[in-house]
């Protein structure tokens, strides 16, 4: 078995890869030195877009090339379906994405049980593993429940991909499943909006910064009392904090939480809740 933050190398997919047509799949012997698959275990793929794709289901190693002109959100590789549709380019989740954690690799169980996930909270908000890509993944859902956007988070240690990878369908907001009241929480992160989510709904901006589809889904709920919550460890963070406080100000009061570089999802639920409440 080899280490878990390796990739292929492009002598065990390329050739082969490249003597695909555009949209065809193939399963191969993957036969290196270092993994002696069986005759389905490596997939390799020509996409569309003339990038080669390749995953091995024993070993887990995956591997990406793609000419200079290949899409660059799309350069991480192995894993992710693209639907061309009338409607423009969309993404979808990974189709060997698992939302049982029995079945994950210990360093994502790991990554989300630090912060206090739990098997529940996996299964409701449609959290999944993807051996593929490697990575967890995290779904937003629009309300009709069709996939608006994802995020994916890098969880081995030498994985060369940046940390987290988002792809938006659609200008959808991931806000907790609780949607009672007229109180909301803004906070920077997905996991950081489901532990809030215990107390109160919480939106995650996947930034410091409100766009437009936020402020209208505030809009629609009605929500008129709110709490800023940032990991405001520096000044640009602190400015941007103001900022929204100023916006939301006009549909209401806003308060600012001074986190002093402490995210929500690394408080204990008693102290999150003693802050927001």
């Amino acid at each position: 078995m080899t280490k878990q933050s390796e990739w292929l190398s492009k002598t065990e997919y390329l050739e082969q890869g490249q003597g695909l047509s555009s949209g065809q799949k193939i399963r191969v012997n993957h036969s290196s030195s270092d993994c002696q698959g069986n005759s389905n275990s490596l997939v390799i793929e020509r996409r569309d877009d003339g990038s080669i794709s390749a995953c091995c289901f024993r070993c887990g190693r995956r591997g990406y090339h793609s000419d200079k002109s290949a899409i660059k959100s799309k350069s991480f590789g192995g894993g992710v379906e693209r639907d061309e549709s009338s409607t423009g380019s969309k993404y979808t989740l990974p189709g060997d994405g698992r939302s049982d954690t029995k079945e994950w690799p210990i360093e994502a169980v790991h990554w989300l049980r630090k912060y206090g996930i739990t098997d529940t909270e996996i299964l409701d908000y449609g959290i999944l593993y993807s051996e593929c890509l490697r990575r967890v993944v995290l779904p937003v859902f629009a309300t009709d429940g069709s996939l608006a956007s994802f995020q994916s988070r890098r969880i081995f240690e030498g994985d060369p991909a940046p940390k987290y990878l988002t792809f938006f369908n659609d200008n959808c907001p991931f806000v907790s499943n609780n949607h009672f009241g007229k109180s909301l929480v803004i906070c920077e992160d997905y996991l950081s909006a489901i532990r809030l989510g215990r107390i109160m709904p919480a939106m995650a901006l996947l930034g410091v910064k409100l766009q437009a589809h936020h402020l209208e889904y505030i809009s629609q709920m009605g929500y008129t009392e709110f709490l800023v919550f940032l990991d405001d460890d520096n000044m640009q963070v602190k400015k941007a904090q103001l900022e929204i406080k100023r916006t939301l100000d006009k549909l209401g009061t806003c308060t600012i939480h001074h986190s002093h570089g402490i995210d929500p999802k690394e408080y204990s639920d008693a102290e999150l809740l003693s802050i927001v409440l």
